[in-house]
This record gives structure tokens, sequence and C-alpha cells, in this order.
């Protein structure tokens, strides 16, 4: 994920699940870092919320 030129991190669903999923992979605190980075990154709807 490091690599990565950018990020688009999707969003449709329940916000509980997909807050919950993102936490079992632990990929809150990944995305979260390569988003701060400057990366570019685009979070749609439920893909930004779950990052706050």
């Amino acid at each position: 994920m490091k690599a990565a030129n950018r990020i688009i991190l999707p969003g449709v669903g329940a916000f509980g699940d997909a807050r919950k999923k993102l936490e079992e992979l632990s990929l809150v605190e990944p995305i979260q870092e390569l988003a701060a980075s400057g990366k570019p990154f685009l979070g749609i709807c439920l893909g930004m919320r779950a990052l706050i």
C-alpha cells in the first residue's frame, strides 16, 4: 500500500460494518497515514467518514 501513488476509498454500505472491517484488517492507520502524507486521496461518502 505504501507504494501507491494515490488512494481511493469507496463508500457504499453500513458505516459500522465498514469501519469494523477496516479495523480487523489493520487498515485504518495505514490509510490515515497515507492520506496525511500528501498523496492524493479520494474518500467517497462512507469511505471518507470511516477514517475520521
